[in-house]
């Protein structure tokens, strides 16, 4: 007898253990395919999600006592409290400076009020302009405290002299292009003096190069122009309190800037920069030219830790984040925003030239409330002021772009968010000096801190380097977010932060309930295809003992009778196993989707009932990247293959060694 007699010889009784085997191999497929998709989704979700911890601005209750946490300055002790826990990984300090490209086109925030607490347009508000002089009114003498004057660095004299007029604007040399002012516009100018009346200095129809700004957004103004040895400059002053044996005093700390303010100009622009008595316009347009194309920089160790990229509020578009090579090697590579990338048509693989500089501070704040304690810098970071001496430390170095993110709120004003002009860098690439570190504390006896005030004891001088707010966040072990909160409960961090993991924790719960469902369908389904070889060895190949003592009766050989039973099993154990495999390979991906998503709870709207928000294709990506790939559905029917040849040969074997008459059971 053959094998092909045998399988053609009783067709339904073929064709039914056929089937048994097709159906085993498909399920024993899928429960395999399914163990592998959710296994691989528990590391799939554990790369795409992030926790970490941030230090809150909000107000919290200690002992019965309402406090303010940002005011509390976070020392290194605080920091090695934070890494000695088993639910932390890291903590990152993302540290800020500036960085000046030609390329770069900052975007303007148009929603800037009169009340706005800090004004992110600052850096790119300064205008220059040409004007007449259309009005003008009488000078105001005033009376000064010679004492007054001397602390301000001004003439020593007692009168002071207010004085104002109506500037038309006639030529505008330097502007942001996103304000809209034109020609004709006025605006109104006004001077003080000490010791020289500054109408002295002023002629009707007279025509005038002057610095100004856009005031709240709109309004074209020109600061207090103040004259001093002789000049018209325009000043701004950071002014601090000092306590005396008089009482406070406001005493002048720091001239944030001094620039040209107001000069006559007959000819041409271009004979009067020229000219070496105007030198100082000629370097204060240079500057203009550098701050206005400069952008604040951000220096990370883990992009993704940061509390707007790990909320959604910011998310990489095109491209991609930074590799772990690039944090730990400083590479000179960099992320900018879409809108950046827009304004100045940049795209991913593009390289653009970055010179950094370290950022000044614009002010520091004392309000009581929600934003106790923290500086403008922990309210959208900015480059501060650009002042004539400000430094480049690198000079042109190329930066390639290596991805594009969104932020879906361009101008959030939140402590941890930034501008659509930040551009972020590996923390390594940046320039040291960067704001945003540890506080330090130096105790400085009060007699050396404000000579002459006849107080004795010590101040305690901290140095406040940005250490809540968008600058700090603890990278968390994920599904120990409970855990970190718990372990701050008896230390002097506690209720200072809060923390997010993007909804991990419940997510990964189903996620777990997926994996344990398809392991018992694996296991069962494992089981069931074992018992289904027992039976078809037993049933289908043991019901050819009598042919086979049949064959050996009529003169055929052990191997004969052998290749006979092996082969006729195999080729029908064979195909059924091919088919059953093809058909859970074509199956597969739908069956998985879909009892992941049942399973996973994901709505109509691309969202898991506990989780982050994905788009549709998100999520198919997700589930197509988990599944087993083609190469391990074809290595599990070569190893049920393998099994079935295994036990057939072996039981083949054994059989066609035995005596007829054994076979014929007589």
């Amino acid at each position: 007898m053959d094998i092909q007699k045998r399988l053609f010889r009783r067709p339904f009784t073929t064709a039914l253990w056929g089937l048994l085997v097709m159906v085993m191999a498909l399920l024993l497929c899928t429960g395999g395919a399914l163990w592998y998709s959710s296994e691989n989704l528990v590391t799939s979700l554990d790369g795409m999600y992030t926790a970490a911890a941030f230090r809150t601005n909000k107000a919290v209750v200690k002992e019965g006592t309402m406090t303010h946490t940002s005011e509390k300055h976070l020392m290194q002790e605080d920091v090695d409290l934070l890494e000695s826990l088993d639910s932390v990984e890291a903590v990152h300090f993302h540290t800020l400076t500036g960085a000046y490209s030609s390329v770069f086109v900052p975007e303007l925030n148009p929603n800037i009020s009169v009340n706005a607490l800090t004004n992110i347009n600052q850096p790119y508000d300064d205008v220059v302009l040409i004007g007449k002089l259309i009005s003008m009114g009488p000078s105001k003498p005033n009376h000064v405290e010679p004492r007054n004057l001397t602390e301000l660095g001004l003439t020593d004299s007692e009168t002071s002299w207010g004085w104002d007029g109506v500037i038309r604007v006639e030529q505008v040399i330097r502007k942001h292009e996103g304000y809209q002012f034109t020609e004709d516009s006025q605006l109104r100018l006004y001077v003080s003096a000490y010791g020289t009346d500054p109408a002295d200095f002023f002629q009707l129809n007279g025509r005038y190069i002057l610095c100004a700004t856009i005031q709240n957004g709109i309004d074209l103004h020109c600061p207090e122009i103040m004259l001093r040895d002789g000049k018209l400059t325009n000043t701004r002053f950071s002014y601090s309190s000092m306590v005396n044996s008089e009482g406070v005093e406001w005493v002048k700390v720091r001239n944030f800037e001094a620039w040209p303010g107001v000069e006559t100009i007959d000819g041409s622009l271009e004979d009067f920069l020229a000219d070496p008595e105007n030198k100082a316009w000629a370097d204060y347009l240079a500057v203009w030219d550098k701050a206005h194309h400069s952008v604040p920089v951000i220096g990370t160790d883990n992009l993704e830790s940061m509390y707007s990229f790990l909320n959604a509020d910011a998310s990489i578009k095109i491209g991609r984040s930074f590799t772990p090579e690039e944090y730990e090697h400083g590479a000179k590579a960099c992320i900018i925003s879409e809108n950046m990338a827009l304004a100045a048509g940049l795209k991913v693989g593009d390289t653009i030239p970055l010179s950094q500089f370290n950022v000044t501070e614009i002010w520091n704040s004392s309000l009581d409330g929600a934003f106790a304690g923290m500086s403008s810098k922990e309210n959208n970071p900015t480059i501060g002021e650009f002042e004539a001496d400000t430094e480049f430390i690198t000079g042109n170095e190329e930066f390639t772009i290596v991805g594009i993110y969104r932020k879906n709120n361009s101008w959030d004003s939140g402590p941890w968010s930034f501008t659509v002009n930040t551009v972020f860098i590996p923390k390594a690439a940046q320039i040291p000096g960067g704001y945003g570190a540890v506080s330090t504390l130096e105790k400085i006896p009060v007699e050396e801190k404000y000579p002459g005030s006849g107080m004795t004891g010590i101040v305690n001088e901290y140095t406040d380097r940005g250490n809540y707010g968008v600058y700090l966040s603890v990278l968390l072990k994920k599904g120990h977010m409970e855990e970190f909160i718990a372990a701050l409960e008896n230390t002097n961090l506690y209720g200072e932060f809060f923390a997010n993991d993007q909804g991990y924790e419940a997510m990964i719960g189903s996620v777990r309930d997926v994996g344990e469902a398809s392991r018992k369908l694996l296991l069962m389904t494992a089981a069931g295809w074992a018992l289904l070889l027992v039976l078809y060895v037993l049933l289908y190949q043991g019901g050819q003992r009598k042919n086979l003592g049949t064959m050996r009766s009529l003169g055929a050989g052990p191997k004969q009778v052998r290749d006979y039973l092996f082969g006729s099993g195999m080729v029908l154990s064979s195909i059924s196993v091919a088919i059953g495999t093809l058909t859970s390979g074509l199956l597969i991906g739908k069956i998985t989707g879909n009892l992941l998503t049942q399973m996973l709870e994901i709505t109509e709207t691309g969202q898991f009932s506990a989780g982050k928000g994905l788009n549709a294709e998100e999520i198919g990506a997700m589930i197509s990247c988990s599944q087993l790939p083609g190469w391990g559905m074809a290595l599990l029917m070569v190893l049920q293959i393998a099994v079935f040849s295994m036990v057939l040969w072996l039981q083949a074997n054994s059989l066609a060694k035995k005596k007829p008459r054994t076979l014929l059971g007589v």
